[in-house]
């Protein structure tokens, strides 16, 4: 925001009689209040019926007190003021055309100017403005006749224009009044007469000047602007981080990444036995290559307690891997955990709906590796039974065979071969158990595989389905996050109802000053890049990744803080800014101010029949525009006719269009009906 120098106020006081001058002495005090003004150094009094008693005397002398104390100069600075002219003070006098203030008006000057003389001891520069309600009409020729010794100009001030347009009633006069009086002591105005003399080349003779104003204009709030900008800013960036996402993609990438991040069925396996876990036993397959006749009968009994063994120790192992799932699953959680977060705090727009996509992606993957882990079970099955019933007949014909063996000691085999014709049988018996043997040597070893191939399956089954359920509890938590979101954007979508961005400004009751309305199109200038905005406002609150772990609709508040100071800007626009974004169009801007050089037209029908010709031309009128980069304005009201001036000041919110019409005699004023009306 760019520094402005400070508007300079001399100390005035405003002399006020008649209902009218009241009304509007009344709302002068509150604009100095409101807007601010430099109430400091302007102070009122009204004086009942033009009479100047002792105690109007006396809250004279106690306001030009008020406005005088010794650190006059540094409260007005705390206010962005100047203080100008200390040795000298305005008097304005504010009275109604009436029959009593006609000769009061001269009086009263001269007892005000003794007070402030005796008082401060110091010059008066003194201006007074009649003014002329409906029931005054016959009370203008005595008003306007009467000599008033005010130094600086004599303004009147009717319910008709020049135009012969007319303001509603006395309500409407009051309120361009106090507006008038606004621009004659808290803006560059305040030096009208002089102002004008300036500008039309003369020199300032001393002589009462005789004007006639108009006054007319626009206003802007920059802080109605700047909230109205941060309810859209805000609204912007919620809308990008809730803005859609390519769903194909998302889902696609997720797979990817449970490879590439080692959430697969290996990764699981791994870690379902250990190394010494994952051997099966040794089924006596190479004793059964060439055994000894007398130990068949021992290395059956001795395969049969291993593969026993093994199934006791197989059943404890599938419990303990299953715990030892819960590493890995760990593992797996932080894993998603940190990638979900990380995709939000670096992608916040559309990070929502894309990391929703992706868990979408994942979840479907551990659907796709559960389903394809329980269509193995049913030919694990078959393979388990055929096994099983494999090696039950083995077993069965081992047993049968077996227990016509001889038994195990010396005499049984001495008895056996003696008997030499029993060596045949006994032979075919060997081969067929040897045979047997190694078979069943085979299918245990292979149940054995089994065995621990079916804990491997069963606890990744389990680790998988583990995943899922983390993976859909985390799509949980941000899809809360949506809502979070969605809420706040409910939140502030509620707090106003926006107005069209292309209005056209239409005035407020019966204030002159026209107030416009939000100019959105501004915003597109602070703010070009809305997307980049949503991104840099997730980084400042810390991303949305912490809201994984934990909801916080509280970052509403550093959000509303940041885009105020993102749009910092409005504070360095202008009443010009905000009527050129509202109109929209070069054209509809000269149109505007071609409007408000019309409505500003001075406020006093005249007869130009009564006027000579210097006065009828061009340069007997003045269109002065005050406000901050005013000479913008000028140039574009230089293209109408007249003499256009541009006053520079510290307003950004107010640009003030006063009309002035130079060069005017009492009979040129007084119309022929105002002469016949103060006739009767």
């Amino acid at each position: 925001m760019t520094s402005v120098k400070p508007d300079e106020v001399q100390r005035a006081l405003l002399i006020t009689s008649g209902e009218l001058a009241r009304t509007a002495g009344e709302t002068f005090a509150n604009l100095l209040a409101e807007r601010p003004g430099p109430e400091n150094g302007i102070a009122a009094v009204h004086c009942a019926d033009g009479a100047a008693d002792d105690a109007f005397l006396l809250a004279v002398t106690e306001s030009l007190t008020a406005i005088s104390p010794p650190d006059l100069a540094a409260r007005l600075a705390q206010k962005s003021w100047a203080l100008a002219a200390v040795d000298e003070i305005v008097l304005i006098l504010a009275l109604d055309m009436n029959t009593e203030n006609s000769r009061a008006a001269a009086p009263l000057l001269d007892a005000v100017t003794a007070v402030v003389h005796q008082h401060l001891g110091l010059e008066t520069a003194s201006l007074l403005i009649w003014l002329a309600g409906a029931a005054d009409e016959t009370a203008v020729l005595d008003c306007l006749s009467t000599p008033v010794s005010v130094t600086r100009a004599i303004i009147p001030l009717g319910l008709r224009n020049e135009a012969g347009l007319r303001l509603p009633d006395d309500n409407a006069l009051s309120a361009i009044t106090a507006e008038l009086l606004w621009a004659l002591t808290a803006t560059p105005l305040r030096t009208l007469p002089e102002q004008v003399f300036e500008r039309q080349g003369t020199a300032f003779t001393g002589d009462t000047a005789v004007l006639t104003l108009g006054l007319a204009g626009w206003s802007w709030s920059p802080a109605s602007a700047h909230a109205a900008f941060c309810r859209r800013w805000l609204e912007s960036v919620l809308a990008h981080w809730l803005t859609t996402a390519d769903e194909t993609e998302s889902a696609e990438q997720a797979a990817v990444w449970m490879q590439d991040n080692g959430l697969s069925p290996q990764t699981f396996a791994a870690s379902a036995l250990k190394e010494e876990e994952t051997q099966p036993p040794d089924f006596l397959t190479a004793a059964w290559q060439f055994p000894w006749p007398w130990r068949l009968r021992r290395l059956f009994t001795e395969m049969r307690f291993r593969a026993e063994t093994d199934t006791e120790a197989c059943a404890k192992w599938g419990e303990y891997a299953c715990f030892r799932m819960d590493e890995p699953l760990q593992q797996a959680r932080a894993a998603l955990r940190h990638q979900v977060q990380s995709d939000l705090d670096q992608q916040p727009v559309g990070g929502v709906a894309r990391v929703t996509t992706w868990l979408d992606g994942a979840l479907s993957e551990c659907d796709r590796r559960i389903g394809q882990m329980l269509g193995e079970i049913e030919t694990q099955a078959e393979t388990d039974a055929m096994l099983a019933a494999e090696r039950g007949r083995l077993i069965t014909w081992l047993e049968s065979w077996l227990a016509a063996w001889p038994a195990l000691n010396w005499r049984a085999w001495i008895g056996a071969g003696w008997r030499f014709w029993r060596w045949p049988r006994l032979a075919w018996r060997c081969w067929q158990i040897v045979q047997s043997g190694r078979q069943l040597s085979c299918v245990l070893a292979q149940q054995a595989a089994r065995r621990r191939q079916t804990i491997v399956d069963a606890a990744v089954r389990q680790a998988w389905g583990e995943l899922e359920k983390i993976t859909r509890r985390l799509q949980s938590q941000v899809e809360e996050i949506g809502e979070m979101l969605m809420h706040l954007a409910g939140e502030i979508a509620a707090e106003s109802t926006r107005p069209d961005d292309d209005p056209h400004p239409t005035a407020s009751g019966q204030l002159p000053i026209i107030p416009l309305p939000i100019p959105y199109r501004l915003y597109a200038k602070l703010i070009p890049d809305e997307q980049a905005e949503a991104i840099a406002a997730a980084a400042t609150v810390g991303g949305l990744g912490q809201h994984v772990k934990r909801l916080d609709d509280a970052i509403i508040e550093p959000l509303r803080r940041l885009g105020g100071k993102r749009l910092a800007g409005v504070w360095a626009l202008t009443a010009v800014d905000a009527l050129a974004a509202c109109a929209g169009s070069h054209d509809r801007v000269r149109q505007w101010w071609a409007q408000g050089q019309d409505a500003a037209r001075p406020l006093w029908r005249l007869d130009e029949a009564r006027l000579d010709e210097t006065a009828r031309t061009e340069n007997g009128r003045l269109t002065f525009v005050c406000g901050a980069n005013a000479h913008l304005a000028a140039d574009l009201l230089s293209e109408q006719k007249g003499v256009v001036c541009s006053l520079p000041s510290g307003d950004r919110e107010r640009l003030l269009i006063l009309c002035v019409r130079t060069g005017l005699t009492v009979a040129a004023m007084v119309s022929e009906q105002y002469s016949v009306n103060s006739e009767r």
